[in-house]
């Protein structure tokens, strides 16, 4: 398991307060290690969000759709999507060979789910290219 330092969690929650702040209808996004380990999140306004549990679901799912891709011979699962009635959850795995992440998104029905997948994946990409390598 990869602990992450006190710079790693800083960036992590600075570019989670951009996505949130500036992706309309995101109002929950974190970042956990893949053993489940939360490392940060942002919400827009107050959250029922437990970040320690959202995390270890987070990276749970991820792992299961890595199986699932694997055992379907679909090469390596980047993301899940979860589709409700009343809102998203978008997992996005942040790759790296020595420090992979999971990136949570939570977001309302009111959010579109191809501007949605694109700025989470660029959330990924920056956390990838500043702590995760």
């Amino acid at each position: 398991m990869s602990t992450p330092s006190k710079t790693e969690q800083y960036v992590c929650e600075r570019l989670l307060e951009d996505l949130v702040q500036g992706e309309r209808g995101v109002d929950v996004a974190l970042v956990a290690t893949v053993d489940g380990l939360h490392i940060a999140s942002a919400a827009r306004g107050e959250s029922a969000v437990d970040p320690a549990r959202f995390a270890a679901m987070a990276s749970s799912l991820l792992a299961l759709s890595a199986r699932l891709a694997a055992d379907a011979a679909l090469g390596a699962s980047r993301s899940v999507s979860i589709d409700t009635e009343s809102g998203r959850v978008l997992l996005m795995a942040i790759p790296s060979p020595t420090r992979p992440r999971v990136l949570l998104t939570l977001s309302s029905a009111s959010a579109t789910l191809g501007a949605l997948i694109v700025a989470t994946r660029q959330c990924a990409e920056a956390i990838a290219s500043r702590v995760a390598g």
